[in-house]
């Protein structure tokens, strides 16, 4: 394929070794380099991507904006940016659709990880494309998988505005170093989420996350601290707050501790620290987060249940009450934060894979969809419910079909 790259500063270079070690025709153009050199360019090439400021698309002169006429441009403009925010202020589109409104004629696809070259070494990072034109967009969509990204069709190019509306935010992630949590993490970083992982025993992938994120141009921190003990959850959201320069507008309760045990063998102690670590810490943290979200008018709380809560599941008695717990936490705290711009919801996974929560001896076969849930499927539906400003006081299910209400 034949790509031109606009821009040669650290995106587009890195853009452009990538795509070149994958095999591809690259040609490159920066700010120096003559307008009917860059518009040549482009019309030779089958993608252009311009790795440059907002403004500089906003301003490309009518021979570059005829040769991107009927051409695939991938847009990597950061949501964040100073130049693009001067540019749009009052606007309620995002940024790809200010770009294609920049280059009529264009079939601009919205990567909007904006860090889509910045990251191009990372494995797997989630890759959201968006764009009006079916075919750009499958194009986009081959070219992301090649190098390497979970990269997965987002719709039509309006949706890019819902991803984009957590970019800056603060988040609070406990439980970072889990199969849910760490999948958890790679959304927030793709959706430009500052974000404190919390980890309690094993610390490596909760850093390695924070590796990624700065990778990604996005600042995170990673923050120790056993949930047990009721002086780590207090004083969570004021750590992460300093570290991340901002109060936390999304707490995310992800931490769960479970040992599959017999109730007529459970002793008080184990009980305890499930209750402590699956229900006290989380109101815990909600009732230190929700008074600053509630006087800034935005915040979500997301908390980390589980099918067990309905059903009584076959962990234990300890782990299905601490998750009931939580759903009757969530319908209270919900109820009374709703009218400033709060959301409280709580999802209800089962039988998700790379988890530790995941029964001995479960049977993929015995759920009507005959596959256990992956992380990464738990990730895309709290990435959804965060977005979504309307959908509060609800416990959303996510079990593979098995256990319909």
């Amino acid at each position: 394929m034949k790509i031109s790259i606009i821009g040669k500063g650290n995106v587009g270079s890195a853009l452009a070794r990538r795509l070149a070690t994958a095999g591809h025709t690259v040609t490159t153009a920066n700010s120096s380099t003559a307008p009917a050199q860059v518009a040549g360019l482009a019309a030779a090439a089958d993608v252009t991507v311009p790795a440059v400021p907002f403004s500089a698309v906003a301003q490309f002169d009518a021979g570059i904006r005829t040769a991107l006429r009927d051409k695939v441009v991938i847009d990597v403009t950061n949501p964040l940016a100073a130049d693009f925010m001067s540019l749009t202020i009052g606007h309620t589109t995002s940024a790809g659709e200010q770009v294609a409104a920049a280059l009529p004629g264009a079939r601009v696809v919205k990567a909007f990880n904006t860090v889509f070259a910045a990251t191009l070494d990372t494995p797997g990072l989630f890759l959201p494309v968006a764009a009006d034109d079916e075919t750009a967009k499958k194009t986009v969509l081959e070219l992301g998988a090649q190098l390497g990204f979970d990269a997965v069709d987002a719709g039509p190019l309006a949706n890019a505005r819902y991803l984009e509306e957590l970019s800056g935010r603060v988040a609070l992630l406990t439980g970072a170093s889990g199969g849910i949590g760490r999948a958890l993490g790679r959304r927030l970083i793709a959706a430009g989420v500052r974000t404190a992982f919390v980890y309690g025993s094993h610390s490596g992938p909760a850093h390695e996350l924070v590796a990624q994120a700065r990778n990604a141009g996005v600042d995170a921190v990673a923050l120790a601290g056993d949930l047990a003990d009721p002086d780590v959850p207090a004083r969570l959201p004021n750590e992460a707050a300093d570290a991340l320069g901002g109060p936390v507008d999304i707490l995310i309760p992800n931490a769960g501790h479970a040992l599959q045990q017999d109730y007529a063998t459970l002793d008080l102690q184990a009980w305890d620290r499930t209750l402590a670590i699956n229900l006290r810490a989380p109101f815990l943290l909600a009732q230190h987060a929700l008074p600053g979200m509630a006087a800034r008018g935005y915040g979500r709380v997301l908390f980390m249940s589980s099918v067990a809560a309905f059903t009584g599941g076959v962990i234990g008695a300890d782990y299905a009450a601490s998750k009931a717990g939580l759903h009757g936490l969530t319908h209270f705290l919900a109820a009374r934060v709703a009218s400033h711009g709060v959301t409280v919801n709580a999802l209800a996974p089962a039988l998700i894979a790379e988890t530790r929560m995941l029964p001995g001896g479960a049977d993929p076969r015995t759920l009507p969809v005959g596959r256990f849930g992956r992380p990464e499927e738990v990730a895309d539906l709290a990435l959804a419910v965060l977005r979504n400003g309307y959908l509060t006081n609800q416990v959303l299910s996510l079990d593979g079909g098995a256990y319909p209400r």
